[in-house]
């Protein structure tokens, strides 16, 4: 068995270097696609000011969740044609994100002693948010875009992980994003403040939250 098994490798091996040998050239393919248009996001307002917050409000040995410090604003991303693509985005500060388990959170900036400040998630609510005029329906999907959950009329968080947030106006067969030219979502802004015990707070401490939103065209 062993002597078979080694005369084989050693014709594959003489083979192989007979075939490189002999090679002179290598092809090359290139592939792609043009499609039709673009999509353009803005935004009402790119800055979520969440105001002054006072120590007095926040916990001490615990992370504060300030659900009634949010802030809105409204994303429209339109397109010159119907168009499927996804959103996530990108943290510029994930060196400071606090307690980033799900995904979804991005932080908010580090002390002048380098403590984590806290963290935020971006959240685009259903309520308000239309696609092609249409109440939206939102869908997480992979890295990929390959494979996508059940379209829901619920509120979702826009993802630093890779995956995806889809966009749809109905379940259709298949599932994922529905094509569509003119998007409005409201996009709404949670802060979670870290335990004031971890934090120096001899100062104004200024939040400095930075994300990028991305379209990922499918």
């Amino acid at each position: 068995m062993n002597v078979v098994t080694r005369t084989a490798l050693l014709a594959t091996l003489l083979t192989s270097t007979a075939t490189a040998v002999a090679a002179a050239s290598v092809d090359i393919t290139v592939t792609g696609s043009i499609v039709p248009g673009g999509c353009t996001p803005t935004l009402s307002n790119a800055l979520f000011d969440h105001g002054r917050l006072y120590t007095r409000d926040l916990l001490a040995a615990a992370p504060t969740v300030l659900q009634d410090r949010a802030r809105t604003t409204t994303l429209n991303i339109n397109c010159e044609a119907a168009t499927a693509y996804a959103l996530r985005a990108v943290d510029n500060r994930a060196d400071s994100v606090l307690e980033n388990t799900d995904g979804s959170r991005f932080g908010l900036g580090l002390t002048s002693k380098n403590e984590k400040i806290g963290s935020y998630r971006l959240r685009i609510d259903p309520e308000g948010s239309t696609l092609d005029g249409k109440p939206v329906l939102l869908l997480i999907g992979s890295a990929s875009g390959n494979a996508w959950s059940t379209a829901e009329r619920r509120a979702r968080s826009l993802r630093n992980d890779g995956q995806l947030i889809g966009l749809a106006s109905k379940n259709v067969e298949g599932g994922g994003p529905m094509p569509a030219k003119d998007a409005v979502l409201t996009l709404v802004s949670y802060l979670t403040i870290a335990p004031t015990d971890s934090l120096t707070l001899d100062a104004e401490v200024p939040l400095a939250g930075a994300a990028t939103l991305e379209l990922f065209y499918l």
